[in-house]
């Protein structure tokens, strides 16, 4: 059974100051008990139980532990002094049922206020709740506008480098259509002459080179006595000298027809030289009687002239035609 602990007590007006000796006990071992009548303190195998007179406000009681003694301030329901701090005068039944109504009302107390705690907790958690619900719903706000703003930047930046892209492509374009019209037209080259052969060109007529002769040949007076002397032979009339067609305007032009004195006298059929080169050799009365070798283009010679006078025409044409598309477009 627990001994009885020493305490002592004073009041003021609206509070009482009750002082324990813990006798050496340490904080964590004393145990105190308080309800609107009843005070326990258990500590260290000693107990203390008061039965107070009058009422108090046991959720407004406070306690204290320094230099070894529990300091108790309670305060009064009614302010007042007390005659006593317990009551006195009273059977043990009625204490009994003072403290059991005492315990009870304690009881009640506690879990209303447990009640009160829970609710008070439940709606800090809901304020709580809200306020961080509200705190991430403008954090999101702030992404969602700065990724908008990002968005829109990015656009900006797109749309500007389409329009200078456009505007270099515009530029570019307009260059080019003022190069066409600056560029000079091209003029159609005119129709090449017909290839005159460099025996043709460097050797006049009546004259002969070394080409004209080859070895076992004879030479001109020779050749022109033979041949006079072959058609006396043979008693053939004096025929008119035979000229060599041409068969392009670009083609080597004809000597004009000898002179009526002239045309009585002896000329001779063409013949063709032993190697069949470029030029038809033929013998023409000069205007002294005497004869002149005359070299005439040959009918190869013709046909490569108008071969050629063709190609550069159908050439200038294709040229005209693609400098009339290019102005077009």
């Amino acid at each position: 059974m627990p001994l009885d602990a020493d305490f002592s007590w004073k009041q003021t007006h609206t509070t009482v100051l009750l002082e324990v000796p813990l006798k050496g006990t340490p904080a964590k071992a004393v145990d105190i008990y308080a309800t609107d009548l009843l005070v326990k303190v258990n500590f260290g195998g000693y107990l203390l139980q008061l039965d107070l007179l009058k009422a108090i406000d046991d959720t407004a009681a406070v306690a204290k532990i320094k230099q070894g003694v529990l300091n108790l301030k309670l305060r009064k329901v009614e302010p007042g002094p007390w005659d006593t701090l317990v009551l006195e005068g009273a059977t043990k039944a009625e204490i009994a049922a003072r403290r059991a109504t005492a315990i009870e009302g304690k009881n009640e107390r506690d879990a209303a206020l447990a009640e009160r705690v829970k609710d008070r907790k439940y709606e800090d958690e809901r304020v709580a709740l809200r306020k961080q619900m509200a705190n991430e719903e403008n954090e999101r706000c702030q992404i969602d506008d700065l990724k908008a703003e990002e968005k829109r930047s990015a656009e900006e930046e797109v749309y500007a480098k389409f329009a200078e892209l456009e505007a270099e492509k515009a530029a570019e374009a307009a260059r080019e259509a003022g190069g066409k019209k600056s560029k000079p037209k091209k003029k159609a080259p005119a129709s090449a002459p017909a290839p005159a052969t460099a025996t043709a060109m460097a050797t006049p007529p009546g004259s002969t080179t070394d080409a004209d002769v080859d070895d076992g040949e004879l030479d001109d007076e020779e050749l022109m006595a033979q041949i006079l002397t072959e058609d006396q032979g043979q008693g053939q009339p004096n025929d008119p000298p035979v000229h060599a067609p041409a068969s392009s305007a670009s083609a080597k032009p004809q000597k004009p027809p000898a002179p009526p004195a002239a045309a009585e006298a002896k000329s001779v059929a063409p013949r063709p030289r032993k190697d069949k080169g470029q030029f038809s050799r033929a013998t023409e009365a000069d205007e002294d009687g005497g004869f002149e070798i005359v070299d005439y283009p040959s009918d190869e010679d013709d046909e490569a002239a108008a071969t050629a006078a063709k190609l550069a025409a159908q050439e200038a044409e294709a040229l005209a035609e693609a400098e009339e598309d290019e102005e077009e477009e």
